[in-house]
């Protein structure tokens, strides 16, 4: 088992399971200020991430979203113990969705959770430098074993010299059996950033044929 689909089943069964001990423990122990200041890390991470920053790896910022989830059931039952409506509706709304995504977790993902965890979890880390500035690419991989057509995505990141942070700077798609590229040996595939004047790209080769994505 990957930690991916440990993390997964934690959080929707283990997580929901807890949410209302842990609820009714921190109760009436935990400040408004306290609160406002968990939710604005809570807020900042999230933000950062929707912009392409994180901290270095997958790992940690799954753990971290996992905790979030924890985080915001424990609130949704502070929401519903409330007297006003206009608290009590989001909190009921995201108590239903946390109940929903446990059942379906109980019943259906502990099996299919397997697979598709293994969307999530990198099977090639390409480590590389281009102008002076250090890059990670990680691939994953989306298809099941008999098929024939698998996808690759590869997710671009710049990192920084003594930070824990990187910066996504592309995301791409490729088809196995619609591209060019050889993606049966992985180890044969180079990247480079482009970066001048006049261009910034990323660059894909495996063997004589190239592919080539212009950034943002």
């Amino acid at each position: 088992m990957n930690y991916t689909y440990v993390l997964s089943l934690i959080t929707f069964i283990g997580f929901n399971i807890a949410s209302f001990p842990l609820y009714v423990y921190f109760h009436n122990k935990v400040s408004v200020k306290t609160l406002k200041i968990i939710l604005l890390v809570v807020a900042s991470h999230i933000a950062l991430f929707a912009c392409g920053i994180s901290l270095i790896g997958d790992y940690i910022d799954y753990t971290l979203f996992s905790i979030e989830y924890l985080i915001c059931i424990i609130l949704a039952f502070g929401l519903v113990s409330t007297k006003t409506w206009l608290l009590k509706i989001p909190g009921f709304i995201m108590l239903t969705i946390a109940s929903i995504s446990g059942l379906v977790t109980i019943l259906l993902g502990i099996f299919l959770f397997i697979i598709m965890s293994q969307d999530y979890e990198a099977d090639k880390v390409y480590s590389f430098n281009s102008n002076g500035y250090e890059y990670q690419t990680r691939r994953y991989s989306y298809g099941f074993v008999t098929s024939d057509d698998i996808t690759y995505s590869f997710a671009t990141y710049r990192h920084y010299a003594y930070l824990p942070i990187e910066y996504k700077i592309d995301y791409t798609y490729f088809s196995s059996m619609q591209s060019d590229l050889n993606f049966s040996k992985p180890e044969q595939l180079k990247l480079k950033v482009i970066d001048s004047d006049s261009l910034n790209q990323l660059q894909f080769t495996t063997y004589n044929n190239s592919f080539v994505k212009d950034l943002k």
